[in-house]
């Protein structure tokens, strides 16, 4: 298993975690993005846009979902997913920017 390829089942799995709040629009969301990402990193689905960076957009909407949920919750468990989520999206993201390998 690849790097990615556990950062994308560890955001899954922060965003089911995430569904048991009052916030449960973003939990929704960051659930559809990260199961792209599995699906993704699985290479089940493949799919590119011209001149857009998919893996920069998908980890930069985790890390902002993660980010409002983050400021959203206030109990122990919603937190640390939320800090997983978020802390998955940034990773993702500067990858993808190749600011990180």
């Amino acid at each position: 298993m690849h790097l990615t390829t556990a950062l994308a089942f560890s955001a899954l799995a922060a965003s089911v975690l995430l569904l048991n709040n009052r916030s449960r629009v973003f939990a929704i969301i960051a659930l559809c993005v990260s199961g792209l990402e599995v699906a993704i990193a699985l290479d089940v689905v493949t799919f590119g846009i011209s001149g857009i960076s998919v893996p920069l957009i998908l980890g930069a909407a985790l890390a902002v979902l993660g980010g409002v949920m983050l400021a959203r919750n206030e109990a122990k468990a919603p937190v640390a997913a939320a800090t997983v989520l978020t802390s998955v999206g940034l990773l993702q993201a500067l990858g993808a920017m190749k600011l990180i390998t």
